[in-house]
């Protein structure tokens, strides 16, 4: 079965390559990311500091983990990559309530909101609203 594309946004991203990316930035072994589909991957670094979000699927189980980090400018992700377990209806609650999902601070009025940004954002909503219609709760 083929992986699926992940959705890869953020000013701090390697689009070509989100899985290497993701392993550099948070400075895991490649065996740490082997059991995941990474369906989404955001990171942004500004002004000296980070932050970051990975939505992962596991390859067997099929269940949804999240990984969210930040950091200011003394370090950046690494030791930060420990993924919990979530539902796509809580990740799609946070979104909802704007619950400061590292992308949705992106589009806070200080920050001018760019066509990438906007575009992941617009595919990570409906992603999680397929995910969700699909969950059984």
């Amino acid at each position: 079965m083929t992986a699926p594309k992940t959705i890869v946004f953020g000013s701090s991203t390697d689009k070509a390559d989100p899985r290497a990316d993701i392993i550099n930035e948070f400075r895991i072994k490649p065996e740490e990311l082997e059991r995941f589909d990474v369906l989404v991957w955001f990171y942004s670094y500004e002004d000296y500091s980070g932050d970051s979000y990975v939505l992962l699927r596991d390859r067997k189980t099929k269940e949804l983990f999240v990984n969210e980090s930040g950091h200011c400018s003394c370090y950046g992700l690494e030791g930060t990559f420990e993924p919990t377990r979530t539902l796509a209806s809580v990740e799609q609650k946070r979104f909802e309530n704007a619950y400061r999902l590292p992308f949705v601070a992106a589009t806070d009025s200080y920050r001018a909101i760019d066509e990438d940004t906007l575009k992941g954002v617009k595919a990570f909503q409906t992603l999680i609203a397929r995910l969700a219609s699909k969950e059984k709760v």
